[in-house]
């Protein structure tokens, strides 16, 4: 995965890190964005397909680390805030279990959807409908922003 141009999830194996497929995962990093006009994060495949099941964009203070691996975190949605992009990849517009609106799939060139049955149980999220829609394959997103730091948050289920 490359956020702005940089690695930043090399070699991620979502299905190894959850231990098993339907187990949430968010990964996230803080990027500096210099043009002002988009945020661009790209995914290939390596080994099977790159896949991603949600997007979250919100301005922050903290200033980018310097590259290395990041730790999972646990996965959940952040409440509201008044800015913030928030894009369920493959899917359609939906609310989560904090009141944010997570707009339909958009930004985004290439790649393929996948969808699991919408009773599917996703371990690790009281959200299971923001990981059970996927755009899969090589793709990229290239998402309005101003320049800034920004926190990316990247939702991640092996449906």
């Amino acid at each position: 995965i490359v956020i702005q141009g940089e690695a930043v999830f090399v070699d991620f194996d979502i299905y190894a890190e959850a231990k098993g497929s339907n187990t949430a995962i968010v990964r996230k990093h803080v990027v500096k964005v210099l043009d002002g006009k988009v945020l661009s994060i790209s995914f290939k495949s390596k080994v099977n397909n790159a896949k991603i099941d949600g997007i979250q964009v919100k301005p922050t203070t903290s200033a980018p680390p310097a590259p290395t691996p990041a730790a999972p975190t646990v996965p959940s949605p952040t409440p509201p805030t008044s800015t913030g992009i928030y894009i369920n990849c493959g899917g359609q517009e939906l609310k989560d279990s904090f009141g944010n609106v997570w707009s339909a799939d958009k930004y985004f060139a290439g790649g393929n959807l996948y969808k699991v049955d919408s009773k599917t149980a996703i371990t690790g999220t009281t959200d299971d409908m923001l990981f059970i829609d996927e755009r899969f394959g090589s793709f990229f997103y290239e998402i309005p922003v101003t320049a800034g730091n920004y926190e990316v948050s990247l939702l991640f289920a092996e449906l």
